[in-house]
């Protein structure tokens, strides 16, 4: 798969997707404490994805996100893993500068993450490649792999180093 973008996939949608979706985000704001169990559920909805059996499907319903894709988010499938990032995080370029120190959001990404692709499929296993306040490459401020669960044990870093 190539690396598309959010807006690659917003594109993608047909003019009555586009707004079922804003309606859809619409009641995410209202819907925070299951915020990710509504999201995955709604977003297969609106895709007419009956099960997530596919990275290529993960990577899709993470750029139509409203957390994940209102980044700017990208996603690529290499192989057996699907690698989420955000090149450039909104929030904490406007941190820098503003002069503030960067926000350590890795354990709300872990716990959306967790959430949100648990819900997707119960075999999706993921890891977090660098999240602030990782240290991380100057391209990009976070990096998540995706896969679906075998019988070997997950890795313990990020198959891909970038």
């Amino acid at each position: 798969m190539e690396i598309r973008t959010n807006s690659d996939e917003y594109e993608s949608l047909s003019w009555e997707q586009l707004i079922e979706l804003e309606i859809v985000y619409g009641r995410f704001k209202l819907a925070l404490g299951g915020l990710w169990f509504l999201e995955a559920k709604r977003l297969k909805e609106l895709l007419r994805i009956d099960e997530v059996t596919s990275l290529e499907r993960v990577c899709r319903i993470f750029l139509l996100s409203p957390a994940w894709g209102n980044l700017g988010a990208t996603a690529e499938v290499n192989g057996e893993s699907g690698y989420l990032t955000i090149p450039e995080c909104r929030p904490q370029i406007g941190r820098r500068r503003k002069g503030l120190a960067g926000f350590p959001c890795k354990p709300v990404g872990i716990a959306f993450s967790e959430g949100l692709l648990s819900a997707l499929h119960p075999e999706i296993r993921f890891l977090c490649c660098y999240y602030p306040a990782d240290d991380h490459p100057a391209d990009s401020w976070c990096r998540w792999e995706v896969w679906f669960a075998k019988s070997e044990p997950p890795p313990t870093e990020c198959r891909e180093r970038r």
